[in-house]
């Protein structure tokens, strides 16, 4: 009998473990649920331009206009805002911690590094640039070199005071993004790829058709996105940060790269309507997610606008458009959105109307798939997933 026990007591507690870790078996099922919902006004805003996440959370939001700037603590509410003037424009450190301004004046830029919480100036230089970057220190880079009179060329690397440590010499760039922990830059022009430190040496480079520039969040893999225009094809380079190339997604139509996964092992994207999931280091596709697979009664799918990977692919967070008949006319349709949650095969598992709009809509997973941030230019939402 006593074993009997232990053996039924085993059982539970391995299927327990199991559910823990894979809260997707055994057909459970989900919900989302709002828990609130903030609007532009709230912040004194008239919309939202820009929603910045830092460890899931919302935490500075850049309005529509580009006026304003607002500063969230943890639990969503604003502790402080700043305004810019009309020759201004910001930029913002991996870590939130840091501020830049960019004023711009007949003679070039000030460009501004600015500690957040305390608005302690902590360096200004006169630049001619279109983009400038801030890294974790307060260091800065700054993209288009002063010392040149074509403002998409060069690099400036400046130190944490202000010191202008190295000027290096590129062709025009095309894409520039900084690593997460703001200690490496990466950039593309016509026809390379390179990484450089924050002391402006170069760390690796390789010849190539240069595209757009995307970083996974833990900074581990880099992607060179290409669309071929002319011929309506497209491609993404895959790079370790360390500068090993992985290998090269090929795709026969013009598609999107919708999202990367927190840990960096898994893309999406989007090509006719189909949500692709490929594995990062093999260059594998893992499965092709069809919108009409899941049918939304009295609607029709028309389209795949945004997406998001938790870590290790356990959970996909899709944005729907559906259109619903409403006249005669061939584009006489009303637009409603829904948020969509796939399981690491590509199954729905919820789904959730949100708005009945069309706009921009942007939506964000926390790390471990649990809760997810989704703003549109009026409201910003916080939603969770939870077991119905």
């Amino acid at each position: 009998m006593n074993n009997r026990k232990a053996a039924f007591l085993a059982v539970f507690i391995f299927s327990a473990i199991l559910l823990s870790a894979c809260p997707d078996l055994f057909g459970a099922r989900f919900q989302i649920v709002l828990k609130h919902q903030r609007s532009a006004s709230d912040f004194g805003m008239k919309g939202f331009g820009q929603v910045i996440l830092i460890d899931g959370r919302p935490k500075v939001i850049l309005d529509s206009n580009k006026r304003k700037i607002a500063f969230l603590d943890d639990l969503g509410k604003m502790h402080r805002q700043r305004a810019l003037l009309e020759n201004e424009r910001f930029v913002l450190s991996e870590n939130g911690k840091f501020i830049g301004i960019e004023s711009i004046q007949e003679n070039g830029a000030i460009f501004l590094a600015v500690e957040n919480r305390r608005e302690e100036l902590l360096w200004q230089d006169i630049i001619r640039s279109p983009r400038a970057l801030i890294s974790n220190t307060g260091a800065g880079i700054v993209v288009g070199s002063r010392l040149d009179d074509v403002p998409s060329k060069g690099l400036d690397f400046y130190d944490h005071v202000g010191t202008l440590m190295r000027h290096v010499d590129t062709d025009v760039i095309k894409s520039v993004e900084i690593s997460p922990l703001g200690d490496k830059l990466y950039l593309t022009t016509a026809d390379s790829i390179s990484a450089y430190d924050i002391q402006g040496n170069t760390l690796w480079a390789y010849s190539t058709r240069g595209g757009s520039v995307f970083l996974s969040d833990n900074g581990e893999f880099i992607f060179n996105v290409q669309v071929i225009a002319e011929r309506e094809n497209s491609s993404i380079e895959i790079y370790s940060h360390q500068g090993l190339s992985l290998g090269v997604l090929q795709f026969p139509n013009r598609c999107t790269l919708l999202a990367i996964s927190s840990d960096g092992k898994f893309v999406a994207v989007e090509e006719k309507n189909r949500l692709l999931l490929y594995e990062v280091e093999k260059c594998r596709l893992k499965w092709a997610y069809a919108l009409a697979t899941d049918p939304i009664p009295g609607f029709q799918a028309l389209g795949l606008s945004a997406a998001d990977i938790g870590a290790d692919a356990q959970r996909i967070a899709i944005v729907v458009t559906a259109g619903q008949k409403v006249g005669p006319g061939p584009g006489e349709y009303e637009f409603s959105r829904y948020i969509r949650i796939l399981d690491r095969e590509g199954r729905k598992i919820c789904e959730r109307f949100l708005v009945k709009k069309g706009g921009q809509l942007q939506v964000k997973l926390s790390p471990r798939g649990r809760a997810l941030t989704v703003w549109t230019q009026d409201d910003l939402y916080s939603l969770s997933i939870e077991r119905r």
